[in-house]
């Protein structure tokens, strides 16, 4: 049985000193030939959906990378999947791309402009196999959006959000693909994701290093499980059940013009417990893991392999997740939105068995990985993320960068920035709400809880400052998420067949 850890929210002077004593130097680590990488993203996973969090979910293989591995306890994406997604694959703020406040849906025609350089582009040219297997969602109207054009030698999954876990499909048209053809396989969706990505690590060329991404849609709506996993969780307690969760389903019903009550319906329309379902989800998703580590272990590259795993935003708490004990959910900027769970391991390179509790984020690890490997970036546009090797590593702190974050969701629209140990957040609601704006000390109020901001009038001044210069990044033009379907628009019958493949002026 799994022994629950307690949640870090600090570090005591005592291991700081141990972990600065721990070090890997990545040039000792990147002499011989350069380290598989393995990212896995999941979806919508919270705070306190992991074992090695305190949750009361088996997620043994999870746990395994962060135990083994360097727990990334301050972690932090974008409160929504597209802009988390390219963040992570650019090393930029999705805000100078038009992609922070919005995610494409199946009726949005935008996309990752070209001009922006991925990961997978660097790691192709330098020589590495790459393989994307999972939930692409940055951009899918036509082929130069979608991964076949952005660096990636395989592709296996989905090209949109939220598919059937069953059916492969969204709004009834199918939605999955192998190398850009669509392809109709039976199965759960999570226990396939993590059955191809297995094949592809022992397929591979042995010659040539592996880039492997494996963006899950686990545990991203639908709930949608295998019922003799759902049976295992039915006992498990709901902290707060579907009706009394206000944020998410206040913002629906106030959209829609309904009652909470009927929003909740729509929201869960069989009445299952949530968080039941969830947690079956996220058992899956575990699964899926544990297939993958274990096709390292067989191919007996697991020292050779650094996989970095976390989650694309905070838990949806009206749909089960948990990301107790921190504020906020997906789609707000609050912690609960924004700190998501994370750990790398790579036994060769990397002393495990430690906590790292700087600040480190989506957009570090483009220019973290090329550094960990030795390999060349061939981006131009500059990075807004940080190589943080030398944090991770136990090496050195690296100084903390400002971060952006945004979301125009249902609850209204959200923007905050990250500095140090201080952060901002302005929100606006609807039906013109006066902005709020609020100021925390995250270090020492990680629940934010205290608003700071008559007490520290000029450093919130300064903050504010820096938010609009953020703001004012956003391109004309750029997505602004668009909730519900255009008028007239109909669901393609395959989302793979539709896309466009004309010349773009």
């Amino acid at each position: 049985m799994l022994m629950p850890r307690r949640r870090r929210f600090s570090m005591t002077c005592s291991l700081l000193l141990l972990s600065s004593l721990c070090v890997f130097p990545s040039s000792e680590a990147t002499a011989t030939a350069p380290p598989n990488v393995v990212v896995i993203l999941a979806d919508d996973l919270g705070w306190n959906d992991v074992g090695y969090h305190g949750a009361p979910i088996e997620t043994p293989h999870i746990d395994q990378l962060a135990q083994e591995g360097v727990q990334l306890d301050r972690f932090y994406v974008q409160p929504i999947c597209t802009p988390t997604r390219a963040a992570l694959l650019t090393g930029r703020s999705p805000i100078r791309s038009g992609l922070v406040f919005g995610v494409a849906r199946p009726w949005d025609y935008f996309g990752l402009p070209q001009e922006e350089h991925l990961l997978s582009e660097s790691f192709r040219a330098a020589g590495y196999q790459t393989a994307i297997v999972g939930k692409w969602h940055l951009g899918h109207s036509h082929v130069d959006q979608t991964p076949n054009r952005r660096g990636f030698d395989q592709i296996y999954g989905h090209l949109l959000g939220a598919i059937d876990y069953y059916r492969h499909s969204r709004f009834g048209g199918i939605d999955w693909q192998r190398d850009g053809e669509t392809v109709r396989e039976e199965g759960y969706t999570t226990e396939l994701l993590g059955a191809e990505a297995a094949r592809i690590i022992s397929e591979r060329d042995p010659s040539r290093p592996l880039f492997l991404y494996v963006p899950f849609n686990a545990p991203h709506s639908p709930m949608q499980a295998p019922p003799e996993l759902v049976a295992r969780y039915a006992e498990i307690p709901s902290e707060e059940n579907l009706l009394a969760h206000a944020t998410f389903i206040d913002g629906v019903a106030e959209r829609l013009g309904m009652t909470r009550t009927e929003a909740a319906r729509i929201l869960d329309p069989a009445g299952d417990a949530p968080r039941a379902v969830f947690a079956a989800m996220v058992h899956s998703l575990d699964l899926a893991v544990g297939r993958i580590l274990s096709a390292l272990e067989a191919e007996g590259i697991t020292d050779d392999t650094l996989v970095l795993f976390l989650s694309d935003n905070g838990g949806h708490v009206s749909l089960g997740a948990s990301n107790a004990p921190l504020r906020g959910e997906k789609s707000t900027v609050f912690e609960g939105g924004i700190r998501v769970p994370a750990a790398i391991r790579w036994p060769a390179g990397l002393k495990g068995g430690r906590v790292v509790t700087q600040t480190v984020s989506a957009l570090d690890v483009f220019p973290t990985l090329l550094a960990a490997t030795g390999t060349e970036g061939r981006n131009i546009l500059p990075f807004d993320g940080a190589d943080r090797w030398p944090q991770i590593a136990g090496a050195a702190p690296v100084p903390p960068g400002e971060i952006f974050f945004g979301v125009n969701g249902v609850v209204g629209r959200q923007e905050a920035i990250r500095l140090g140990d201080w952060k901002l957040i302005r929100t606006l609601g609807f039906a013109n709400q006066e902005a709020r704006v609020l100021l925390f000390d995250v270090e020492s109020d990680p629940r934010e809880e205290v608003d700071l901001s008559e007490q520290e009038p000029d450093r919130r001044a300064d903050l504010l400052d820096r938010l609009n210069r953020w703001v004012s990044l956003y391109p004309a033009g750029g997505a602004q998420g668009v909730h519900w379907p255009h008028p007239g628009w109909v669901a393609p019958s395959d989302y793979g067949a539709a896309v466009r493949r004309d010349e773009i002026d």
